[in-house]
């Protein structure tokens, strides 16, 4: 399947959104998607989320960057270290 922003590469990122009842779809190339900004997760990895699970919560306070915040919502990582949830 080509992307649907430029015709040209391979999609290999999938997004599908619902917003307000609305479904949109997305088939990206890794190219645009990381223009339209939708790959904002290349920072963090799952080798760094599967070691951070065996880490004391000191351990992991520290390793994550203390300016981390999620792209979409706002939320600091120490908002969501309070709080425990998205």
């Amino acid at each position: 399947m080509l992307c649907d922003k430029c015709k040209k590469r391979e999609a290999t990122v999938h997004i599908k959104k619902v917003i307000n009842g609305q479904r949109e779809e997305m088939h990206l190339c890794e190219q645009c998607a990381k223009e339209e900004g939708e790959l904002n997760f290349q920072t963090f990895s799952l080798d760094h989320l599967f070691s951070s699970l065996f880490q004391s919560p000191g351990e992991w306070k520290q390793s994550v960057e203390p300016a981390l915040r999620c792209p979409v919502c706002g939320m600091t990582f120490q908002q969501f270290q309070k709080e425990g949830k998205f």
